[in-house]
Parts: structure tokens; C-alpha cells; sequence
């Protein structure tokens, strides 16, 4: 850990054989030495306080205690109270902190790896750039927290109240959320690769230039949640696109979700609630949408080729100059909806409603449209 900010180093002077005692200025190691009070404090601020790891081991009670870079692996502290304390770059490889107070406590750049913080109480606390791979976050408290850039890959983080966090750029992967509130928490560019988020109240939250490949997001409440891409200026000066890229989400609520340009490209989209979502310019090619609610949806420009709508709900649905080419439309609900300058080429849409929708210039060529319910209410016989 770099600590050069505000470490204090002894000041030299340069002597010569022909200085006099009486000229030479008084030397200090140390300039707060003429300040005992203030020495200390300084010294406290950089590292653990003898006075309080002593305290801490016979008491489990040490709010507001200097812990700095502390090696605490050896310590139970089941129970303890550290709310407040200083512990950034500490080493609790391991502990047991089940049910401690954590409240504001500064973890920052601390290995907590594997250790067990189930129950804890950790509200507003600081975890930036923290290791907590493999810990044990079951049913904690961690409203409000900071833990941006902090490895919880593998973390156990089920049944966790996470409402109100920020974990930007923070590791998620084969995390388990599953049942965890993160409802309005910042998650900008996050990994879940792979993570379990079953369940997971996830409501309102920012989602932008989040990683979710192969995350399980069965049941999972995402209303009014923002996956749109992120942009990002790199080096060269230009601007990078960051694409949400989102593999299943069966069963999930998303209902009034921001989705403008997000890649569910072969994602598994199974009877999940797409209700009034913003899903403009999204790709959706070789998706499963099967029985899926996207009614009022906004889809403009989005790309469906190849995309599976089974008996889905599209009635009211904006799909104006969307790509459905070779899509698959069997009983799905077109009720009402937007297809003008649609392409709905070589499409089986067997026994689809398309009653009041706007076919105006959309191109129809090649499709299967066997007891279709054409705009005016008639019934098509054509591929029968």
C-alpha cells in the first residue's frame, strides 16, 4: 500500500565542520515532536494502534479504533462492535465478523477474503477496492455502502440489503445475490458474469456497461432499471461504447427498464415482463422471448432476426424500421402494434393477431401466415 501521502519524514541539513553550536538550527526527527498529542495522532493515522488491537482482542469493543493494516487473522469477532474504526488495508483473512457492528467502518484496500460477515450490520461502510472473494455476505446489511472496485467474486451476498450501494467496476462473478435488495444502487460497469441473482430485487438500479454474461436472473425484479450502453472516452480521444450483455433472465421483471441498446443476442428471455420497456436499438437476435409480456414496448430499430416471440405479447408495441427477419411469431399478440417500415420477412407466424396493428410499408415477403388475424380482422389461409 503506498502511504506517502502525509507520512512525515525527518528533515537533513547540511553541516560543515565550520558551523557553530549556537548557529546550527535545533534539528527535529520528527516536526510534530514538540507535540506529543499531535505526533501520536499522526502515527495512529498511518498505522494500528497497539492500545486498540489490545483492547479489540479483550473486548471486542473497539468503535472508533485506529486499526490500520492491522493483522487480525487471529481474532474472533463474532459479535464486535467496531463501528467507526479505521481498518483500511487490514488483514482479516478468514475472521469472523458475524453479526458485528460495521456501521461507517473504513475497510478500504482490506482483505477480507473468506471472511464471514453474515448478519453484519455494515451500513455506509467503505469497501473501496477490498478483497472479498469467497466471504460470507448472507442476510448482511450493507445499505448505502461503498464498494467500488472491491472483488466479491464467488461472495455469498444472498438475502443481502443492498439498497442504495455503489459497486462501480466492482467483480460480481459467480457471486450468489439471489434474494439480495440492490434496489436503486449505481452497479455501473459491474461483472456479474456468471453471477446468481435469482430473485434479486433490483429495481431502479444502474445498470450501464454492465457485464451480466451467463448470469441466472430468474425472478428477478428489474423495473425501471437502466441498462443503457455507457460510453466511456479512452485514450486515443475517441468514445467507447459499453453494451450490456445479458444471457438469461427467465421469469424477471423489467417492466418500464431502460434498454436502449442492450445485447440480449441468444439471450433466454422466457416468460419475462418487458412491460412499456425501452428496448430502442436493442439486439435481440437468436433470443428466446418466448410468452413474454412486451406489450408497449418501445422496439424501434431494434434487431429480432431470427428472434423466438412465441406466443408472446406485443399488443401496443412500437417495432417501427425493426428487424424480424426470419423471426418466429407463432400465436404471439400483435394487437395494435407499430410496424411501419418493419421488415417481417420469411417469418412462420402462424395464428399471430396483428388486429388494428400498422403494417404501413413494412415488407411481408415469404412468411408462413396461416390463420393470421390480419389488420382488418380477417383471417389469412395463406400457408395453410
Amino acid at each position: 500500500m503506498n502511504l506517502t501521502d502525509g507520512r512525515i519524514f525527518s528533515v537533513a541539513y547540511g553541516q560543515t565542520s565550520q558551523d557553530s553550536k549556537a548557529d546550527r538550527p535545533k534539528l527535529q526527527e520528527n516536526p510534530l515532536e514538540a507535540d506529543p498529542e499531535n505526533a501520536e495522532s499522526n502515527q495512529n493515522s498511518l498505522k494500528a494502534n497497539p492500545q486498540h488491537l489490545k483492547k479489540l482482542k479483550d473486548t471486542k469493543e473497539c468503535p472508533g479504533c485506529n486499526l490500520a493494516e492491522a493483522d487480525l487473522r487471529e481474532f474472533d469477532l463474532k459479535d464486535a462492535n467496531l463501528k467507526g474504526a479505521n481498518l483500511k488495508g487490514a488483514n482479516l483473512q478468514g475472521v469472523n465478523l458475524r453479526e458485528a457492528n460495521l456501521v461507517e467502518t473504513n475497510f478500504e484496500g482490506a482483505n477480507l477474503e473468506g471472511t464471514i460477515l453474515a448478519e453484519a450490520d455494515l451500513k455506509k461502510a467503505i469497501l473501496v477496492k477490498s478483497n472479498l472473494k469467497n466471504s460470507n455476505l448472507k442476510k448482511a446489511h450493507l445499505k448505502k455502502v461503498n464498494l467500488d472496485l472491491a472483488n466479491l467474486s464467488q461472495a455469498d451476498l444472498s438475502y443481502s440489503y443492498l439498497k442504495g450501494s455503489t459497486l462501480k467496476g466492482t467483480n460480481l462473478q459467480e457471486a450468489n445475490l439471489s434474494y439480495s435488495n440492490s434496489e436503486a444502487s449505481g452497479l455501473v460497469r459491474t461483472s456479474f458474469v456468471f453471477a446468481n441473482l435469482k430473485n434479486a430485487n433490483l429495481s431502479y438500479a444502474n445498470f450501464k456497461g454492465t457485464d451480466m454474461r451467463k448470469a441466472y436472473l430468474e425472478g428477478a425484479d428489474l423495473r425501471q432499471a437502466d441498462f443503457t450502453s455507457d460510453q466511456e472516452t479512452i485514450q486515443s480521444g475517441r468514445t467507447k461504447t459499453r453494451y450490456i450483455i445479458i444471457s438469461a433472465l427467465n421469469g424477471a421483471n423489467l417492466k418500464d427498464a431502460n434498454l436502449q441498446g442492450a445485447n440480449f443476442e441468444r439471450a433466454t428471455l422466457i416468460s419475462v415482463n418487458l412491460q412499456n420497456a425501452d428496448l430502442r436499438n436493442a439486439r435481440l437476435k437468436s433470443a428466446l422471448l418466448i410468452s413474454s409480456n412486451l406489450s408497449d414496448a418501445d422496439l424501434g430499430s431494434a434487431n429480432l432476426r431470427y428472434t423466438n416471440l412465441a406466443s408472446s405479447n406485443l399488443s401496443g408495441a412500437n417495432l417501427l424500421s425493426a428487424d424480424l427477419h426470419k423471426a418466429y411469431l407463432v400465436n404471439a399478440n400483435l394487437t395494435g402494434a407499430k410496424l411501419n417500415n418493419t421488415r417481417l420477412t420469411n417469418i412462420n407466424m402462424t395464428n399471430a393477431n396483428f388486429t388494428e396493428a400498422n403494417l404501413e410499408q413494412a415488407k411481408t415477403d415469404g412468411n408462413n401466415m396461416c390463420g393470421v388475424i390480419l389488420p382488418n380482422g380477417e383471417k389469412s389461409q395463406q400457408g395453410c
